[in-house]
């Protein structure tokens, strides 16, 4: 169950890198736990070493062993019963276009907190203790390895996947050898003690051939719209991915060339993607409330519907959707949507 005091949420373009089907169509998925992983394969994923308090993906505090505890068959649901990431928030979404996932994070506090907050980029198992890793083109394999990046950084990790990481950051890369005798590379985002309003930018290029990465170094595919408390927004070519955290407007700065971006305006915090092909408007909207019943009455209470304003920024006229209506006034088009529990309503405009 996601903390009612924070926002995990995750907006997706065409797949999901956890373990599911390809989706067809773009669709805005929340993601309660906040993490991702990308791997070739199912196996060799948890191996020896693993830190399971290390999620690719996740921004979590990171504790020394002997703070942690030990919880066997914790079955309670309140997020606030884990005495490390009490109090700790964070509002992340991933943006995923193709073989590029973008990333992203902000308004990341945990206050009270003596230990480091952390965002996991990877853990990965070395098969041997100098299998590379590679960092800005050059192969490391040195073992132990330890050492922060503030500059924009191009980092491959062991299975072949490519991250970029902008300036202004506290990257750190780690190898090293675990009480298990396994060897493992990490790399993570360190946001410091007593964090406060902290945030993050990176990108993953999934398993791409040498092609593929020299053109990604020379254009990341991508545009970066706007990322603060409100709104995650994130173009690319004529997609945009918006995950946005409250209610009210939602504008965002137009890529060069481009027209504005349509969504203006939310009644409610949600996750839509746009898309622009030829004279229509594809658009998908998810609500980032599940509305799910509360513990007392979730085998009774059916509730879980509800409704979510949008406002786009032009005159729009309806083709095709359920579960939505559309009024224009003004130059401005209104969007009517009734969610239900986080399903997927697609609409079609002209």
């Amino acid at each position: 169950m996601t903390p009612k005091s924070s926002y995990l949420g995750v907006a997706l373009v065409a797949w999901l890198t956890i373990a599911l089907p390809v989706i067809a169509e773009p669709t805005p998925t929340p993601l309660p736990e906040g993490q991702i992983k990308a791997h070739r394969i199912a196996s060799d994923v948890f191996n020896p070493g693993w830190d399971w308090s290390r999620f690719p993906g996740a921004t979590v505090t990171r504790l020394s062993l002997d703070k942690a505890e030990l919880l066997v068959m914790a079955l309670n649901r309140n997020a606030k019963s884990n005495p490390a990431n009490s109090g700790l928030k964070a509002q992340k979404s991933f943006h995923c276009f193709n073989d590029i996932i973008v990333c992203l994070g902000s308004s990341i506090s945990h206050p009270n907190s003596k230990d480091p907050v952390e965002t996991l980029l990877f853990q990965q198992h070395l098969k041997k203790a100098d299998h590379p890793i590679g960092i800005n083109g050059k192969d490391v394999s040195a073992l132990p390895y330890d050492k922060t990046f503030t500059s924009p950084t191009l980092l491959c990790d062991v299975v072949g996947n490519y991250y970029h990481i902008p300036g202004k950051q506290d990257l750190r890369i780690s190898r090293q050898s675990s009480h298990t005798n396994s060897h493992q590379a990490r790399a993570w985002l360190d946001h410091g003690t007593q964090t406060k309003n902290a945030s993050y930018h990176y990108s993953v290029l999934v398993s791409p051939n040498k092609e593929r990465v020299e053109a990604w170094k020379n254009s990341r595919g991508y545009t970066l719209l706007r990322h603060d408390s409100g709104a995650h927004i994130v173009a690319a070519g004529n997609t945009t991915s918006y995950a946005l955290f409250k209610a009210g407007k939602a504008e965002a700065v137009p890529q060069e060339g481009k027209p504005n971006p349509a969504v203006i305006k939310v009644s409610a915090p949600c996750l839509i993607i746009t898309k622009l092909e030829e004279n229509t408007l594809k658009l998908y909207l998810t609500g980032s409330d599940l509305r799910t019943p509360s513990e007392e009455d979730e085998i009774f209470n059916s509730k879980g519907n509800g409704p979510i304003i949008v406002t786009l920024n032009g005159p729009y006229t309806l083709q095709s959707g359920i579960g939505v209506a559309a009024t224009t006034v003004d130059g401005k088009t209104t969007l009517n949507f009734n969610t239900d529990r986080g399903r997927t309503l697609r609409c079609v405009l002209k």
